[in-house]
């Protein structure tokens, strides 16, 4: 074979093996992108395997929401079943709220009860018994920790964004505003406070020590929003009024050198038969509360000079002294995760011996009900104190 036609043979053959490489890297890249794939397989995955996948999303949701459904019919249920149980010659209200404060008065009655039979035969029944105290009573001193709610919630954004996906179209979620977020977080807490102040009235008890760990709470009592004079509990034919006593540890010296002595924030003093305490607590009570009294305590001569071993005793006279409330009786967590229970940043020196309560029922991005607080009352009813014996 002559020269030239050998080498035109060679060229012809790589041009044939440049085509070749060429078209089978195009066709490998068609079947990974699926253009290429099996016309069977690609219209058995459009008609059978997506349809199925959408359809086990939808009826994933639906007994979801089912569940939710199932849960809300039971409680409705039990409450119809606890309303129907109760016997009293008065009328029952029909409203939720009213009907949750018309119990927590027959509570309160019931332990006063409890209580004058407990004290004929057994002496107060403080006494024997190995340690062990049951919580036949209304609690003197109730805390309240309370934790507004995030801004937005997961579930919308994710809502949103499923829409979104379903109507082709792109949505964006701009910011909040902050304003609008920040009242509403302070209308939150308000009323959570003011549903506590007001059960605690009906129930009996004297002292109430409400909590949020942004400070939100010392904020609106500073400039006045939370200072209600008094309000009204009972029926129409047999109302009380109740004064109430705000005060926080940090006007707590300042209102007693102006001659209050009580810390309360608008200057009146306190003369009335039925006075509630309301200690509203912020961030800075919680531990720079003992680490003042840490500083405190350094600076007293006798500490440094006899060295006198430390005492609950003298660590409570020392925060008393300053503003700071006794140790409560129960403590109501509301608000945060709900199945995750977290005190929300609560004074530590305040939950040695209380007891907990939390709702898990209870929606965090709705405020405290009157439901929820009696909730906790009765769970502090059932609750066996030992006082670590």
């Amino acid at each position: 074979m002559p020269p030239l036609s050998r080498g035109r043979r060679a060229v012809e053959d790589a041009e044939y093996d440049e085509d070749r490489n060429e078209s089978e890297s195009r066709s490998r890249s068609r079947s990974r992108s699926g253009l290429g794939a099996d016309p069977l397989s690609r219209g058995i995955e459009l008609a059978l395997v997506r349809p199925l996948v959408f359809l086990l999303f939808v009826l994933l949701h639906a007994l979801y929401a089912l569940g939710i459904l199932v849960v809300r019919a039971t409680r409705v249920v039990r409450a119809l079943l606890s309303v129907a149980a109760t016997t009293s010659d008065d009328a029952q209200p029909t409203d939720g709220e009213a009907l949750a404060l018309w119990r927590l008065a027959r509570h309160r009655e019931a332990a006063a009860a409890r209580t004058t039979k407990a004290t004929k035969v057994g002496g107060g029944g403080g006494g024997g018994g190995g340690g062990t105290k049951r919580c036949a009573m209304v609690p003197r001193h109730i805390g309240v920790s309370v934790e507004a709610p995030p801004a937005m919630r997961t579930r919308s954004l994710v809502a949103r964004y499923a829409l979104g996906l379903l109507l082709g179209r792109e949505i964006v979620v701009g910011p909040p505003d902050r304003e609008k977020e920040s009242r509403r977080r302070d209308a939150f807490l308000k009323e959570s406070v003011q549903v506590a102040i007001r059960c605690a009235a009906v129930v009996g008890t004297d002292e109430v020590s409400v909590f949020d760990k942004e400070g939100r709470l010392q904020e609106m009592a500073r400039r006045g929003e939370l200072d209600d004079e008094a309000i009204a509990i009972g029926d129409e034919s047999d109302e009380t009024e109740v004064r109430l006593h705000f005060c926080w540890p940090e006007y707590e010296r300042r209102a007693s050198e102006l001659g209050n002595g009580h810390g309360h924030a608008n200057g009146k003093a306190e003369q009335q038969e039925r006075t509630v305490r309301v200690n509203v607590l912020g961030p800075q009570d919680s531990k720079e509360a003992l680490a003042s009294v840490a500083t405190i305590l350094g600076k007293q001569d006798k500490i440094k000079e006899e060295k006198a071993p430390l005492s609950v005793r003298a660590i409570d006279e020392i925060l008393q002294a300053h503003g700071y409330p006794r140790e409560p009786d129960l403590l109501i967590l509301h608000g945060g995760p709900r199945y995750v229970r977290c005190l929300h940043s609560f004074p530590p020196w305040l939950v040695r011996l209380c007891e907990i309560s939390y709702d898990e029922s209870a929606s965090p991005y709705k405020p405290l009900s009157a439901k929820s607080f009696e909730i906790a009352l009765q769970r502090f009813n059932m609750a066996e104190q030992r006082f670590g014996k």
